[in-house]
């Protein structure tokens, strides 16, 4: 066997390797989300987050009232408008909306808070906005009560 042979060779089982460790990469994701998926419709738990919103939904699995919490893009306040006016959507990106906070339960929009609502947080993080909007609803159901 020359060295261009061996070369070759060795390149050709560079591949196999390589393609090998990506399958296994692969399969190893598809497990977490597997596990992940298979948790959140035990538990009736999911939680999902971006760049520009997140969330946090309970109850799906039956157990309990269903309840979600979201903040972000997809539901908007314009002090002009109030919270998801379709008009102020359809004309656009309103120079006054910003992003906002909601809480459901049974499909039932039972809180709203625009983001200056939520105040002042160290990050323009989703997650902190959904935290403080959870963390109201939690303590006004308690004083409520």
């Amino acid at each position: 066997m020359n060295e261009e042979e061996i070369t070759t060779q060795i390149r050709e089982l560079e591949a196999k390797r390589q393609k090998l460790a990506d399958d296994r990469r692969r399969a190893e994701a598809m497990s977490a989300r597997e596990k992940k998926e298979s948790w959140a419709k035990t538990e009736g738990i999911d939680t999902y987050t971006s760049d520009d919103y997140c969330g946090l939904d309970f109850g799906t699995n039956g157990v309990g009232q269903k309840t979600e919490f979201y903040y972000g893009y997809e539901h908007r306040y314009c002090p002009e408008h109030g919270f998801n006016d379709k008009e102020c959507r359809d004309a656009g990106d309103c120079e006054y909306t910003q992003w906002s906070f909601y809480a459901k339960v049974n499909n039932k929009i039972v809180m709203e808070k625009a983001e200056q609502e939520l105040g002042e947080c160290q990050t323009d993080e989703p997650f902190e906005f959904l935290l403080r909007g959870i963390a109201m609803y939690i303590r006004d159901c308690t004083v409520q009560k």
